[in-house]
């Protein structure tokens, strides 16, 4: 059996039946959304068994925040610019509030909706 779906990836590619021990397979999406699985049968035997009925699958693929380059201040240099991203937009709104000790950010949080990265200043006080 060999399936197959627009953005999917099986592990194993496909599954070969010699008893009757059950076998299973992963499956990793890359598209989120229903996505449809189809199954190919092939084999001397193939006649002989019923074809499986096209299924589906909900991903949800993993959406991360990038991390931000943290720059070291001194020097008299108490405030950097900051820019963070998301690997992919959110379908509603996310928002990340940052916080640190001795540190203020502007804007105090950053609201994702349609924009892939946005920028911040954060403002540190220096030691004395």
């Amino acid at each position: 059996i060999t399936p197959s779906g627009t953005g999917l990836t099986f592990n194993p590619a496909s599954l070969t039946f010699n008893a009757s021990t059950p076998l299973t397979w992963t499956v990793t999406g890359s598209v989120d959304g229903t996505q449809t699985i189809a199954y190919a049968i092939s084999g001397a035997d193939q006649y002989e068994y019923t074809p499986l009925v096209t299924g589906s699958v909900k991903i949800q693929a993993a959406k991360i925040f990038t991390v931000p380059t943290y720059p070291t201040l001194g020097n008299g240099v108490t405030s950097a610019q900051l820019v963070t991203g998301v690997s992919a937009l959110p379908t509603t709104s996310v928002t990340l509030t940052p916080s640190g000790t001795g540190l203020t950010f502007s804007p105090s949080s950053l609201t994702f909706t349609s924009a892939a990265s946005l920028t911040w200043k954060v403002t540190g006080v220096v030691d004395g």
